[in-house]
């Protein structure tokens, strides 16, 4: 898509263009001259350079040297509330796809949601150093201890984080990112931490297909 920018400016030459960098950017590699990385990004920026912003996830190394400053913006992933991802479930869809969880979690022998009997925080995100999950499990202790403090009759909901699907391609990397956020849930809170695999639902249209298991839970951080 960055090939279009050129085109765009080049018939309307008044047009802003804001570029918006989804991705991870390893600018280290990047900016190595004679690296696969610099060769893939010298070749991008040939198109990006002529877009009026560069807008990047709100991480400095995420930029490569050779972006001016000036044309940098920071901004975090959003959610588009009018998305049709977003809209509310209804009671019957509810009960419908929170029975579909509970059974694949069942066959798993893992611990079933027991919403809404019972309140949940949950974090969708992939398991990697750019989703901010060291931040989310130092945030929910911090929760938890003033809750406890203020209102300590009142329970907390359990902290449920769900990793995209695709962490089943386990990689050394990730392994390393996991044990550092188990090791950090068990400094928190004063307990051990344990790993909790479950189903990632489908639309119904797609239920026929094998579930992908995803998600993680630290189940001790809220007892």
């Amino acid at each position: 898509m960055p090939g279009l920018i050129p085109l765009i400016k080049s018939i309307t030459p008044d047009r802003p263009v804001l570029y918006r960098s989804h991705i991870q950017i390893r600018s280290d590699l990047a900016m190595t001259e004679g690296s696969p990385q610099a060769d893939i990004w010298q070749f991008l920026w040939g198109n990006i350079q002529h877009a009026d912003m560069f807008i990047s996830h709100p991480i400095p190394s995420f930029v490569p040297g050779n972006v001016p400053r000036a044309k940098v913006a920071y901004l975090p992933a959003t959610t588009d509330w009018l998305d049709g991802l977003n809209k509310d479930l209804n009671d019957w869809d509810q009960g419908y796809y929170g029975h579909l969880y509970n059974e694949q979690c069942h066959a798993l022998r893992m611990t079933e949601l027991r919403w809404p009997a019972k309140k949940y925080i949950i974090q969708v995100a992939r398991f990697d150093p750019a989703k901010g999950i060291p931040d989310v499990i130092e945030s929910y202790a911090e929760f938890r201890r003033l809750l406890a403090k203020h209102h300590p009759h009142i329970e907390a909901p359990q902290l449920v984080m769900q990793v995209s699907p695709r962490f089943y391609l386990i990689t050394y990397p990730k392994l390393i990112y996991l044990d550092a956020a188990m090791a950090q849930s068990m400094t928190q809170t004063g307990r051990s931490s344990s790993m909790r695999r479950c189903p990632s639902l489908k639309p119904a249209s797609h239920t026929s297909s094998p579930p992908s298991l995803s998600c993680v839970s630290h189940p001790t951080i809220n007892s």
